[in-house]
């Protein structure tokens, strides 16, 4: 009997060694607004770890972290909190529009600039008789370089995908998740949360066969 024991023992201090510590899954801002949108549900452990990967000492953890005692509590939280993501959401479109604004400042200085010094080079060559064709050429390259030019400067990048993961169901809600987020917070807001342009919002909505009533979307 002795034996048996001092075996069982030592099965379990090998046992304990090969164990992995799970680490708790790490929330971003708008996972926690979820989290805090199940508890305000009393949601079932099921969806929180089917939405959030979360164990239920996960979420006894994050509860106790933000300070969550009710559904109430819960509510009043995702509340203030979603209202801060817009805000900050608001802050990061405003920045980027007034961005873009600069570089295209720069870049219309940039071509008066270039079109002033051909202007004066035309007009130091006007007394100087050029053929006609060469004259032609060269002003058929300038064009092709300029519309060049301006074609990669406009030309929206269509390899963005919205990423999901996880199970189907998991995948499903996210891609729901970005057609609410196109359609009641508008293009400046999505753009910002998901970190793409408004033509690869758009033809991202495509390719997912979303129907988004674009008229009807704020900017």
């Amino acid at each position: 009997m002795d034996e048996i024991s001092e075996r069982a023992k030592r099965a379990w201090r090998e046992g304990k060694k090969r164990r992995v510590v799970r680490e708790r899954p790490s929330l971003t801002r708008s996972e926690m607004v979820e989290f805090l949108r199940l508890i305000s549900e009393i949601a079932s452990p099921f969806e929180f770890e089917r939405k959030l990967g979360l164990s239920q000492s996960d979420v006894n953890y994050y509860r106790e972290k933000l300070e969550v005692e009710n559904p109430d509590d819960a509510r009043r939280k995702r509340m203030k909190m979603e209202a801060e993501n817009a805000e900050m959401a608001e802050s990061k479109a405003y920045e980027e529009s007034k961005r873009q604004k600069e570089a295209a400042e720069v870049a219309n200085a940039r071509l008066r600039e270039m079109n002033e010094a051909l202007a004066q080079q035309a007009l130091e060559r006007s007394n100087v008789e050029i053929d006609g064709n060469a004259i032609r050429q060269e002003d058929a390259e300038r064009q092709r370089r300029f519309a060049a030019q301006q074609s990669r400067a406009s030309k929206p990048k269509k390899d963005w995908q919205l990423a999901v993961h996880g199970s189907k169901a998991n995948q499903a809600d996210q891609i729901e998740l970005f057609a609410r987020d196109i359609q009641y917070r508008g293009i400046q807001f999505t753009c910002s949360k998901y970190s793409a342009t408004p033509d690869q919002i758009r033809f991202e909505a495509q390719r997912l066969g979303l129907n988004i009533d674009w008229d009807n979307v704020r900017r």
